[in-house]
């Protein structure tokens, strides 16, 4: 990504808890997402992390643990938080 000349990136991660991302059928679970942090650091562009808070499961738990991943990142990474999830009938 450096060698093409990536300046930014958007990480669209959801959650930092796999009790979250597993309700959200992610397909992956936060050793993956601290994997990409780890692999991100190395990339020489902008990053910006986005998570999503109140999907179904959402607990005081599981929102800290969302917190504390993003505490973990770097000052410089920006972060987008949304809220609520709209669920329509029949969509998977």
């Amino acid at each position: 990504m450096n060698a093409a000349g990536f300046t930014a990136v958007g990480i669209t991660v959801e959650s930092g808890s796999d009790t979250m991302l597993d309700s959200l059928n992610k397909g992956f679970m936060t050793e993956d997402i601290w994997r990409a942090r780890g692999n991100l650091s190395r990339l020489n562009a902008r990053k910006m992390w986005i998570f999503m808070l109140g999907g179904p499961g959402e607990t005081e738990k599981t929102v800290r643990e969302t917190a504390a991943f993003i505490e973990s990142l770097p000052h410089s990474d920006l972060v987008m938080v949304t809220h609520g999830i709209r669920v329509l009938p029949g969509q998977h």
